[in-house]
């Protein structure tokens, strides 16, 4: 479960899916997922905002003073063992909205559905280094924002991966580290490896996910409730890929184009799951000392009940696209 939910077909209010939180995860502690990112979408309450799709945006929080708005957090996650390499992802008016992981001094992973409707870097800021919403850490403004151009190509949350260039270097230290990317060595994700994720969602639920008519409900229509104010982290299981795409979650949205692709990876831990608020996220492999960065968090209806899996972008697929794009934008 990720970024972009879904409402369950029954209209049963106590079926909707959980929103914005690490469903049953526990408080990370310092120097816990030093890549992971905070993305910020800079957003002030009420605002309207035209995008550069020609599409009006508006933006809404639960409370005044609370950003509670597009909030994703990704990053890895890092013991005392590793080191730190996590930021989050803003909005420069609005707060938090996303996370993401470092991948060098300039650039950032994340998920594309976090730029659905507002891809402006002008926007858009990270913050690295702090366990704590909105607060500490050093920020950095997006100076451009490259989402893949075939983001719900064929089929919908296929190729759901950004990346954000920053303006002021993201330099290692204690708390900020660069995450590792898989290699030809990285060890095969069969069924029951452990993973791991972190993130600071929100703990209420929401009633609408997902698609509203022809239109993708965005992160911040979605999110509703408190966030977590601290890092919470999580351990999941790699779920088979031939059984993901058989659980009964595919067959309920089934005419919404959705399908399980090898472009995508699942987990499913009974009673666990990351949710909205986490999208862009980390998924982690543990490997010796170090992290691995294997998955983005996607989609899902993060609760980690009746066997629904938790669906993330496989970065393996994107060396290529990942090396091309950091490599030839100045």
């Amino acid at each position: 479960g990720q970024c972009y939910w879904f409402p369950k077909p029954s209209v049963n209010n106590n079926d909707s899916p959980k929103a914005g939180k690490i469903y049953n995860g526990e408080k990370a502690e310092s120097g816990d997922y030093p890549f992971l990112l905070e993305e910020v979408h800079l957003h002030l309450h009420g605002l309207t905002v035209e995008n550069p799709l020609g599409k009006t945006t508006i933006i809404t929080t639960t409370q005044p003073g609370l950003n509670t708005d597009l909030f994703i957090f990704s990053s890895l996650f890092q013991h005392t063992l590793w080191p730190p390499k996590r930021v989050a992802i803003e909005h420069t008016w609005f707060g938090q909205f996303c996370g993401g992981s470092v991948l060098n001094e300039y650039w950032v992973i994340t998920a594309a559905h976090c730029f659905i409707e507002e891809k402006a870097p002008d926007i858009v800021q990270v913050r690295a280094g702090s366990l704590e919403i909105d607060e500490g850490g050093t920020v950095h403004k997006a100076e451009k924002i490259i989402v893949h151009n075939k983001f719900g190509k064929p089929f919908l949350f296929d190729n759901d991966i950004t990346l954000i260039k920053v303006e002021n270097r993201l330099d290692e230290n204690p708390y900020v580290a660069f995450v590792n990317l898989p290699t030809s060595h990285t060890k095969i994700l069969k069924s029951g490896v452990k993973v791991y994720a972190a993130g600071w969602g929100i703990t209420s639920s929401v009633k609408n996910w997902g698609k509203s008519g022809d239109e993708l409900v965005s992160e911040s229509n979605r999110l509703s409730g408190v966030r977590s104010n601290f890092l919470l982290k999580i351990t999941l299981n790699i779920l088979d890929h031939n059984k993901c795409a058989k659980a009964d979650f595919f067959k309920r949205y089934q005419d919404a184009d959705l399908k399980l692709t090898n472009n995508m990876i699942c987990t499913l831990t009974i009673g666990k799951d990351t949710t909205a608020g986490d999208s862009g996220g980390p998924l982690l492999l543990r490997e010796g000392a170090n992290m691995t960065l294997v998955g983005i968090v996607s989609f899902g209806e993060g609760t980690g009940k009746r066997g629904d899996p938790g669906v993330y972008t496989k970065v393996a697929n994107y060396q290529t696209w990942i090396h091309k794009n950091t490599h030839s934008v100045s």
